[in-house]
């Protein structure tokens, strides 16, 4: 009897063996299963158990199995490898996933397994394959760290290859839609998961994809970085059957916490905050340590302005993170609470928790961000500038991490040239990724620099033809070197490639005005609201409408909202609102004065922006400090190489006041035969149009 039990189990760990080779996770539980009730002390099974849970991301599962194994060998190198796998992957912050890989280094031999272990060294990868082709872990990691150094190409021969590798596995396929998903193809992704689905209509990770695929979720990684992430998951016709893959992915394994956080993002994003605080709940209790599973409670919670729940929550995350061994996911913890505290406007203790974060992990540049942006709001100068060359000085060169470096320089810092410099090493080591010729594009616009910005959108478009950003991004481009059939193109592509994105919808109807498609530019904007409702610029964009529609209390509720003022963008354009729409359409509600005030603060931040500098100049005019205005718009002129219809008729006013007549008619002549070219018909511009012919005497 025990000899026949004994075969039984050697047997059931070979089939265990072969279905992991295969991919077919399930069926080799069933059979580690069968051999642990037969021989409860086997360890080849235990090991192999905790690789297919791997397999299944059930990684809390697989370290508990692993920590077993330990506990019989201190020495055993699998039960390190897969505790380090575990850590990394299932984001599980009371493992210390170095200490796990060194004793793998220690103890391993000379196999694809154990160089397989050290998953962030292609080169390790490449011996691991080397050494066995076939090796399917191997591949897929190899596959997912050329992903994350976006070579596309090289990441989808590798998720086909394991595709062949695996025949009878929904693996192969499932990896194919990630790295389409991961370039923003989305109908190339939907075609391979519903393979996967077919090969394997039970695997709760197929439904996972293929609803990150009908919720339009954003592939950035920076897209589950921070709280009030609103964008990462974007809503649709299809946004049901998104909601409905989840729900079955929770049904055929209601444990893992990673699918509840998923829907309750999910719900977020589609306003149903109490049922996205149902999950986030679910999901912490399941997986207290999966530092992301907060973020969607926070989320809700702020939106339904549920304060003491939220700041109950905070304090569940710091408590949950004190027993963390990493102290960089101790320190995105405290950083997470810090910015949630910073947008509840307590500055002192986002303060305090920012700087807890830096001296956990003074080394990655988004810990110091939070406490600028503090800084920057309480009007700490010093402070300010302080922890900018804090970042400036990180030495990194981790590629991502670097990329990183440059947007928080940028965004946070206002620190373009600097920020530009990260960009042009990034491009020069990888010029086949899209993203940073997409961030160096941005700094080359905050920049100036719209010919080299033009380039670098379109180059992007070129190796990311389905990334619906990159066209928003030119669109702007197009915008402001006056080639707007160009832009409003540009914008209607974007939208039509991924139609629930709220930025790109608030770009395209911002951009239908300049055709005066104002009725039209409206409801684009009421799209953009449903689908982002904390979108700020979206609330400018239609306040502007609704004044030129002539419903002026409505556009002064838009922009007087809390939201929209904060960033010196959104300064910027309610100074262009002010000094133009209102002037006209709400001529009781403008304020030349807050418009100049908003323009400053705007051009403080970007000093060789040509917009800013242009609505600097054009609020000057309207405060009538006219030396100053034209001085101003005179060198918006020269940053964008030619002047705008705007410009054209503010320097023609300004001229005019200045004695300059002649001048002053060139520069009407030049934007009237401008707009008549191009067909620009925004109500607000038609206006200045005919106060400028009225203040040079111009029949027009």
């Amino acid at each position: 009897w025990r000899a026949r039990n004994l075969e039984r189990a050697e047997r059931a760990v070979s089939d265990a063996r072969h279905y992991l080779d295969q991919g077919e996770y399930r069926k080799g539980l069933e059979r580690t299963d069968e051999a642990l009730a037969l021989r409860p002390d086997s360890l080849e099974a235990r090991v192999i158990r905790a690789r297919l849970l791997i397999g299944q991301n059930h990684f809390q599962r697989a370290a508990d199995e692993a920590q077993a194994l330990l506990e019989q060998d201190p020495n055993d190198w699998t039960a390190h490898l897969i505790l380090a796998v575990a850590a990394s992957k299932g984001l599980l912050s009371g493992i210390p996933a170095d200490e796990h890989l060194k004793a793998v280094e220690v103890h391993a031999p000379a196999t694809a397994e154990a160089h397989y272990s050290d998953s962030e060294a292609v080169e390790l990868l490449d011996r691991a394959l080397e050494l066995e082709p076939a090796h399917a872990p191997a591949l897929y990691e190899r596959m997912s760290r050329r992903a994350a150094l976006k070579n596309f190409p090289a990441a989808m021969e590798d998720a086909e290859r394991l595709a062949l590798v695996r025949p009878r596995s929904a693996q192969g396929h499932r990896a194919v839609a990630w790295i389409h998903w991961k370039q923003y193809d989305f109908e190339q992704a939907l075609a391979a998961v519903e393979r996967a689905i077919t090969l394997d209509p039970d695997a709760p990770l197929n439904y996972l994809m293929r609803a990150r695929v009908h919720c339009r979720a954003d592939p950035r990684p920076a897209a589950e970085s921070m709280p009030g992430e609103t964008a990462s998951f974007q809503g649709g016709p299809e946004y049901e059957q998104c909601l409905a893959d989840l729900t079955h992915a929770i049904e055929l394994d209601p444990k893992i916490a990673t699918y509840y956080y998923h829907r309750s993002r999910a719900y977020n994003a589609a306003g149903r905050r109490g049922e996205a605080i149902t999950d986030a709940r679910r999901a912490i209790e399941l997986h207290p340590d999966h530092r992301l599973v907060y973020l969607p409670l926070f989320l809700a919670y702020r939106s339904l302005g549920q304060e003491e729940a939220l700041r109950e929550a905070l304090e569940q995350l710091r408590s949950a993170a004190e027993g963390w061994a990493d102290r960089k996911a101790r320190a995105w913890a405290h950083r997470a609470v810090a910015d949630t505290y910073r947008q509840l406007g307590e500055d002192e203790r986002a303060l305090d928790e920012a700087s807890r974060a830096i001296d956990l992990d003074p080394d990655d540049p988004w810990n110091y961000a939070i406490r600028v942006r503090i800084r920057r709001h309480v009007g700490d100068a010093e402070g300010f500038e302080a922890d900018c060359d804090a970042i400036a000085a990180l030495d990194l060169r981790e590629p991502e991490v670097l990329d990183e470096r440059g947007d928080r320089l940028g965004w946070d810092c206002h620190r373009w040239e600097t920020a530009l410099a990260d960009f042009e090493a990034q491009v020069e080591r990888y010029p086949n990724w899209y993203i940073v010729h997409s961030s160096r594009g941005v700094a080359n616009v905050f920049l100036g620099r719209l010919e080299e910005a033009l380039a670098d959108f379109t180059r992007t478009i070129e190796l990311a033809p389905k990334y619906a950003r990159a066209y928003g991004n030119r669109a702007v481009v197009y915008a402001r070197l006056n080639r707007f059939e160009e832009a409003l193109a540009d914008h209607e592509k974007a939208v039509e490639l991924n139609p629930y994105d709220a930025h790109l919808r608030s770009n395209l109807a911002s951009s239908k005005k300049d055709f005066g498609r104002v009725e039209e530019a409206l409801a684009d904007v009421d799209k953009a609201i449903e689908l982002d409702p904390l979108w700020a610029l979206a609330h400018v964009i239609r306040g502007d409408a609704l004044a030129i529609l002539g419903d002026c209390d409505g556009a002064m509720d838009e922009l007087s909202r809390e939201l929209a003022p904060k960033d010196s963008q959104n300064q910027g354009n309610l100074a262009g609102i002010h000094i133009g729409t209102l002037y006209y359409f709400c001529p009781d509600r403008c304020d030349p004065a807050a418009a100049l005030d908003w323009a400053s603060r705007a051009l403080e931040s970007t000093p060789e922006e040509a917009n800013a500098v242009s609505n600097y100049g054009a609020a000057l005019y309207r405060n009538r400090r006219y030396s100053e205005a034209r001085e101003h718009l005179m060198k918006a002129v020269r940053i964008s190489g030619q002047p705008s219809p705007w410009q054209s008729f503010f320097l023609a006013m300004c001229s005019w006041r200045l004695g300059q007549k002649n001048e002053a008619r060139s520069y009407f002549e030049n934007g009237a035969t401008f707009m008549d070219e191009h067909n620009l018909a925004n109500p607000s511009l038609i206006r200045l149009r005919q106060e400028a012919a009225e203040l040079l005497g111009i029949e027009d």
